[in-house]
């Protein structure tokens, strides 16, 4: 396991191993009817895990967003973010999350 000495804001939570991408996010049977598209990303802020970015207000306006799009049947507003979040996670943010043990995300 690699370790790396300046580690900044996110890049403190990343595993720094080097290994293939694994899925965090635990797939549930209202995601796979769940379609994001591409009118909403383009809506939707992306996070980069920066020192000058706030989580906590991304995460306020990305649950916003995400709450008042609509789900098919058998879905909820969290399948929704579930599914999207991976699409606004970018940088160390999205290395971050590619870099969680296999289905530790499910709510």
């Amino acid at each position: 396991m690699d370790v790396v000495d300046n580690d900044w804001g996110i890049g403190s939570l990343h595993a720094h191993d080097k290994k293939d991408p694994t899925h965090a996010i635990a797939i549930t049977p209202g995601m796979r009817a769940i379609a994001i598209k591409s009118g909403v990303l383009a809506v939707l802020s992306n996070f980069y895990g920066l020192s000058k970015e706030c989580p906590y207000a991304f995460l306020e306006e990305f649950c916003r967003y995400c709450d008042i799009q609509p789900v098919p049947a058998g879905s909820t507003s969290e399948d929704y973010r579930l599914k999207a979040i991976p699409l606004v996670l970018k940088g160390d943010a999205g290395v971050w999350l590619s870099r969680l043990p296999e289905g530790s995300i499910r709510t």
